[in-house]
């Protein structure tokens, strides 16, 4: 599936595929595992626009892919991913967390299929969770502080 990115200053310019995507498409603020989608040609901020239809008739949802972290896996061909969104163009600020995944079989002549797919959104283990709250952290999505204050009221509701 291709990717449209826009950028302000350049438009719009196409990425082939999700691996793409991260690998090639990202200021690698979280390592080879993607960052903030940045334009091709002049590496600045850029996004994604999506917009997806409801089930509520005519309503649809829209939002811009700002970020995107790819989450290693213990298995090689199923990769779960994470897309900060948000549903405004402008700022930097994310209010929206996909979670989804891409099966790359390619190497055993398959293909690089991404979405929810049959069998159901993707499902993270307790390390990967871990490792996602330290990407959001990194990212400036949630605050160490904010981490404090969900362990405070757990603490709360189990005394």
């Amino acid at each position: 599936m291709a990717y449209e990115i826009r950028c302000k200053k350049h438009g719009v310019s196409k990425c082939d595929d999700i691996l793409d995507l991260i690998e090639n498409r990202t200021n690698k603020k979280f390592g080879r595992n993607g960052g903030e989608i940045i334009c091709p040609k002049c590496k600045g901020p850029a996004a994604i626009f999506r917009s997806y239809k409801l089930q509520e008739k005519g309503r649809t949802w829209q939002c811009q892919i700002k970020q995107i972290v790819r989450i290693p896996s213990e298995i090689p061909t199923y990769v779960p991913y994470v897309l900060f969104t948000s549903g405004q163009e402008a700022g930097n600020v994310s209010d929206g967390i996909m979670v989804s995944y891409y099966k790359d079989t390619r190497g055993e002549g398959g293909k690089l299929k991404h979405g929810h797919g049959p069998g159901g959104p993707a499902v993270l283990g307790k390390d990967e969770v871990l490792q996602l709250i330290r990407h959001l952290i990194h990212g400036k999505l949630i605050t160490a502080e904010d981490i404090k204050n969900i362990l405070k009221q757990a603490d709360d509701t189990t005394n």
